[in-house]
């Protein structure tokens, strides 16, 4: 039998063994289907039965185990049919055993849909939400855990979710953006850069804008990649040009600090054979890329990029 409390402690799922919804021979979680389940009263309505072995919501039914295995764990096919066996005491290979995530990763508690609050947020800085959440795959959190009231921003590489920041939307707490902490990231945010699959999904690929932050991302829309911050890192210049960045203009925000990161970043991009240009968006009288209008972040996108 697979020992799934075990996995799910092993993982970090949250789970449930009494409660509304469970009964003898189950263990409940969060539906990763019906995800927005997390912020109601009623939690835990996803079940998996003990002795059958397959997996039930109280809301929207069955679903394939192995799959549901794969949404809450964020694992592959192959990765996640190595941990089923392994949990019901099989033995698994040395290959086996290495292609099983060293570090088990999920989106922390209470993360499920944005929220009238989340939106508003959003839609008070001129962004639209809606849009904003279909191409980025945006969440959000409630008034609970460690990223409480945050939008929080999957960071996807070759299509798979790898890590997450989280932006506040109380514009109070001291840490404007909280990242995916450190031991739990299947690759360091630091070492890649945020934007580069939709990147890839453009006819440009092989050049891209380079801003600080996820929201000015957001706002100039595919072509564009973030650092997370000023503070780049030697591995993500390494990155862009392993993935054969070739011209690449640095957008980060006016002020003189920025500036010199910006002039750092460039002389660092260009030892690796990468075209550098830094762009000062306050000539167009603007501090942000993220407070661009929709109008003008179109128009520096199409100037610089086709």
């Amino acid at each position: 039998m697979i020992n799934f409390k075990q996995l799910f402690i092993d993982y970090n799922i949250p789970f449930s063994e009494k409660g509304k919804h469970s009964g003898e021979g189950w263990i409940q979680v969060y539906c990763p289907y019906c995800i927005e389940s997390s912020t109601t009263k009623e939690k835990y309505h996803g079940g998996f039965n003990l002795k059958d072995e397959y997996y039930n919501c109280w809301k929207c039914n069955w679903h394939p185990l192995k799959e549901t295995i794969s949404l809450l764990l964020n694992t592959t096919d192959r990765q996640t049919k190595i941990l089923l066996k392994k949990y019901k005491g099989e033995s698994i290979s040395t290959d086996e055993q290495e292609e099983i995530i060293k570090h088990p990763f999920c989106l922390p508690d209470y993360c499920a849909k944005m929220t009238f609050r989340h939106r508003q947020y959003l839609e008070k800085r001129k962004f639209n939400s809606w849009k904003l959440e279909q191409e980025w795959e945006l969440l959000g959190t409630n008034h609970h855990g460690d990223y409480k009231l945050r939008i929080i921003a999957p960071i996807f590489l070759d299509g798979k979710m790898v890590s997450y920041q989280g932006r506040d939307i109380t514009n109070k707490s001291p840490m404007k953006y909280k990242a995916c902490k450190i031991n739990t990231e299947i690759i360091h945010h630091k070492h890649i850069v945020y934007g580069f699959d939709k990147l890839q999904e453009t006819r440009y690929k092989n050049r891209c804008i380079i801003v600080e932050g996820i929201t000015g991302t957001w706002r100039l829309g595919a072509g564009t990649v973030a650092t997370f911050g000023i503070g780049f890192t030697q591995q993500q210049a390494l990155f862009l040009a392993k993935r054969q960045i070739k011209i690449a203009f640095i957008m980060y925000d006016p002020e003189e600090k920025a500036q010199e990161q910006a002039e750092l970043f460039s002389n660092l991009l260009s030892g690796f054979g990468i075209e550098v240009k830094i762009i000062d968006i306050s000539k167009e009288g603007f501090e942000d890329p993220g407070e661009l209008s929709d109008e003008k972040a179109r128009f520096i996108s199409k100037e610089l990029l086709d």
